[in-house]
């Protein structure tokens, strides 16, 4: 067994070995697995409603939510 340093982790990053995992959620509204980067939390609501930016601009801009 060998041990991996932490030069031997930069060394493989450097020649795109080593492949880092993305953050993902689940959305509550279409049950969607998408990237952190797309989560929206909609403070308006009580508790905050945590959806993906789609769902969350599609909720702004139903009917009867003016």
């Amino acid at each position: 067994m060998t041990k991996t340093t932490k030069a031997d982790k930069t060394a493989k990053k450097a020649q795109g070995v080593v492949q880092e995992k993305e953050i993902v959620f689940t959305c509550k509204h279409c049950g969607e697995t998408k990237p952190l980067v797309e989560l929206v939390v909609m403070r308006q609501y009580f508790p905050p409603i945590s959806s993906c930016k789609a769902c969350a601009k599609a909720t702004r801009n139903a009917p009867g939510t003016e």
